[in-house]
């Protein structure tokens, strides 16, 4: 089994000189070209006074991976988490209009997202959503009380002298 080499010069593959070696694969940079090959072992040959090669890449730098074509087909990318919870205060805000406990609901989740927000570089527009959701939600729950006080106010008053 063989060692994995680390990057730097080593013994070239066809024993001619020394070759670099970058981790992954062998450049095109050689120095102490020989006629003889090097010897397998013992110290390296002595440099033979060949003109010097060209330095050594000073940093090794990975494969870059290639770039995936973008699929038009693919499903949307899903968005953070407060950028959902500020999405459902807005719906839950709408329903809460017509259905007042509900509108209770979308102010406690707009007042969660607008404080995951601040936390997080997010667009204005979602922002805007859960600003937009805790006043439809205030706004149902106000018209729910003030619907309840219209039913049994009325109840309660007497209908005639």
């Amino acid at each position: 089994m063989t060692t994995p080499l680390s990057p730097g010069w080593q013994p070239a593959p066809d024993g001619n000189g020394e070759q670099w070696w970058n981790g992954v694969d062998w450049s095109e940079s050689r120095r102490g070209h020989q006629s003889a090959p090097a010897p397998a072992y013992g110290p390296p040959a002595p440099d033979t006074g060949h003109p010097v090669s060209p330095p050594a890449p000073s940093q090794y730098t990975p494969p870059q991976p290639t770039p995936q074509p973008v699929n038009p087909y693919a499903p949307p990318q899903v968005g953070t988490p407060a950028q959902s919870l500020a999405t459902t205060a807005l719906v839950l805000g709408i329903v809460g209009i017509f259905v007042g406990f509900v509108g209770l609901i979308a102010v406690v989740v707009g007042i969660m997202a607008r404080s995951r927000l601040g936390q997080e570089a997010a667009l204005p527009k979602y922002r805007s959503y859960a600003t937009t959701g805790i006043v439809l939600g205030a706004v149902g729950f106000a018209l729910s009380f003030f619907n309840l006080f219209l039913i049994f106010g009325a109840a309660l008053l007497p209908f005639g002298n």
